[in-house]
């Protein structure tokens, strides 16, 4: 769970520019220079409120969402600021632009919130000392000497599950059946985000009731629905796609001077090889998710 006041936000934001440079990528007006106008214009108004002034909405102005898209930004920043891959640059390209509101979000338009998910999972890998790779497959996971292709999806609704984890099983088989895979492990990552939020949901509650409150919604969501998933089916998947992991990042607000960003990670072995489940079972860092 990350949790951080506007002032800290800003500060860490500060190298982004530097960094989209150095990569190559053009500033402009896009997505991620809209979550930083945002974080500005809440301290702005957090100011004025302190001061006995009147609060005012920030609907007009865009989304409280992107207050806390500000929040992945500096994930995904801290996390590959040293990286200058093709790769990355390709992915941020594509994930700073989209649309603004993500209430107004279609399968048409979702390809840069569908590219962020997969910046923003492997920044969060990265930030527990794991390697990742961007690329095709989306992520390649390495823990000790196993090597982990990773399927992201990012679904707009419950009812598209079944087929984003089908069509992540597809790919991965693929992938997996070619000759320099042989050694390696498939995993499926879905995002539940955007289903469940459905693009205008934002949580206010104290602090200590954000972390339990995500682990219990994604541990509930998954029981009610492992059977049209198709996750108790082992053959149905690739032989050596071990696990799929659900993905529920919860946007908290704390009384409008902090913002947290609760996200959530459940893994849930599938497939009929064991030994690359094993290895994820015991990896102490993802335990941490």
């Amino acid at each position: 769970m990350q949790v951080a006041g506007f002032d800290e936000v800003l500060n860490r934001l500060a190298p982004l520019d530097p960094w989209l440079t150095s990569l190559g990528v053009p500033i402009k007006s896009d997505r991620w220079h809209e979550a930083v106008k945002a974080v500005k214009l809440a301290k702005d108004r957090r100011t004025v409120i302190d001061g006995g002034g009147q609060f005012r909405a920030m609907d007009e102005y865009a989304h409280a969402s992107s207050l806390f898209d500000a929040i992945e930004i500096i994930q995904i920043l801290e996390a590959f600021y040293a990286d200058a891959t093709q790769s990355l640059r390709e992915k941020v390209m594509r994930a700073s632009r989209g649309c603004f509101v993500p209430a107004e979000e279609k399968i048409e338009n979702s390809s840069a919130r569908n590219a962020m998910f997969e910046l923003a999972l492997a920044s969060r890998w990265k930030s527990l000392g794991l390697q990742v790779e961007l690329g095709e497959p989306d992520i390649q996971l390495h823990i000790g000497n196993t090597r982990f292709l990773v399927e992201c999806k990012r679904t707009l609704e419950m009812r598209s599950v079944p087929s984003n984890i089908e069509d992540a099983n597809s790919q991965l088989g693929r992938e997996l059946d070619k000759p320099e895979n042989a050694e390696a492990f498939g995993m499926i990552a879905i995002s539940l985000s955007r289903a469940f939020t459905r693009g205008d949901l934002t949580c206010f509650a104290p602090e200590q009731e954000g972390r339990p409150f995500v682990e219990a919604t994604l541990a509930e969501t998954i029981a009610n629905n492992k059977d049209a998933w198709r996750l108790q089916q082992p053959d149905f998947f690739h032989e050596r796609v071990v696990a799929v992991m659900f993905d529920l990042v919860v946007p908290w607000d704390m009384n409008g001077t902090r913002l947290v960003h609760v996200a959530m990670g459940n893994f849930w072995q599938v497939g009929p090889d064991s030994r690359g489940w094993q290895v994820l079972s015991n990896c102490r860092a993802l335990a941490k998710m």
